[in-house]
């Protein structure tokens, strides 16, 4: 299952580089802090801090719009006092960027995204391997090739079955576009 999500994922990034005519493609890498935690019924969890980092494809589609689907790994899960909830992701957003200045310099972001747990703590066999969350965010061109990523993903789908937490993860970022 891996390896056939995986594959999808690489023929995704490859068609889209291949298949775009436009010279304002770019590729990048990404890489930051989480604070994720869980939420549910229950209220929310203490935060466990985390990193991610990955890499996007970002295609323009309009004027002010592209589309930058990516591949990160992401740490998350929960503390508390009964411990740390490690929970390991490779996800894949498909995040829409609209441009709100003239300059293209600040974007509002949005889009789905889904994920796949390759690494908990727990061992159990109750955790949900997919994940699916909701990203909300901001990017700021500090330059021409950095920029600056504030994101929040909400999970949609529960953690595991029988318990009805989800995840929640804010980012905090840079990313390096060639």
């Amino acid at each position: 299952m891996k390896k056939i999500i995986l594959t999808t994922i690489f023929a995704l990034f490859l068609v889209l580089s291949v298949s775009a005519q436009d010279n304002k493609v770019g590729f990048g890498l990404k890489a930051g802090m989480n604070t994720a935690m869980e939420y549910g019924e229950d209220g929310t969890t203490d935060p466990r801090t985390g990193i991610h980092g990955g890499i996007f494809v970002e295609i323009p589609v309009a004027r002010i719009v592209d589309i930058q689907p990516e591949l990160v790994y992401s740490m998350q899960g929960c503390g508390g006092r009964s411990g740390t909830d490690k929970f390991d992701y490779i996800n894949l957003p498909i995040i829409v960027k609209i441009y709100v200045n003239q300059a293209r310099s600040f974007s509002i972001d949005f889009g789905p995204q889904v994920g796949y747990m390759i690494h908990d703590n727990i061992n159990s066999n109750k955790l949900n391997k997919v994940d699916a969350a909701v990203c909300f965010g901001a990017t700021y061109k500090i330059t021409k090739n950095i920029h600056a990523n504030l994101r929040l993903n909400y999970g949609v789908l529960k953690i595991a079955d029988g318990y009805d937490n989800r995840n929640a993860v804010g980012q905090l970022g840079l990313s390096y576009k060639f």
